[in-house]
């Protein structure tokens, strides 16, 4: 079983139409309809697709059966930064989405183990510094609507 057979049989139990879900992806249905024919989803398109449709897969090490978790991770650089007493550290969360990048910034959106939000400001100039800013949670489902 491929990917795209486990993707296929999750919409047909999903209220999700496949245009929807590609809609989703950010791409066409055809775009999905050609991924699909190639059997070409990658992994991250594979977890991407399970989380829209409310699926998460869990990897488990087989003899001591302790979940191995795997982070996401976004397309910016790592940053940490201490915010109002908060570390933060994009190595040590799952990026969630990301701003479409222009010639001088974007932004990533992660959640943390503790369940916290937060945004990271990329900068591409001279001199520039990249920065966090918590964000709550409401806050952050919302951003995460808009861009996904």
């Amino acid at each position: 079983m491929s990917a795209t057979d486990i993707c296929k049989e999750l919409i047909g139990k999903s209220k999700l139409l496949q245009r929807e879900v590609a809609e989703k992806m950010g791409w066409t249905e055809q775009s999905l309809s050609n991924r699909f024919r190639r059997k070409s989803l990658s992994a991250d398109e594979f977890l991407k697709m399970l989380e829209i449709l409310g699926y998460d897969i869990k990897i488990v090490e087989a003899e001591s059966k302790d979940e191995v978790k795997i982070r996401r991770k976004g397309i910016g650089s790592p940053v940490k930064m201490m915010v109002g007493g908060v570390k933060y550290d994009t190595s040590k969360a799952d990026a969630i989405c990301h701003s479409d990048e222009s010639k001088d910034m974007f932004y990533e959106v992660y959640r943390d183990d503790d369940g916290r939000y937060f945004i990271v400001n990329y900068v591409k100039w001279d001199g520039g510094v990249n920065t966090i800013t918590p964000i709550g949670e409401e806050d952050a489902i919302r951003i995460i609507e808009e861009t996904v």
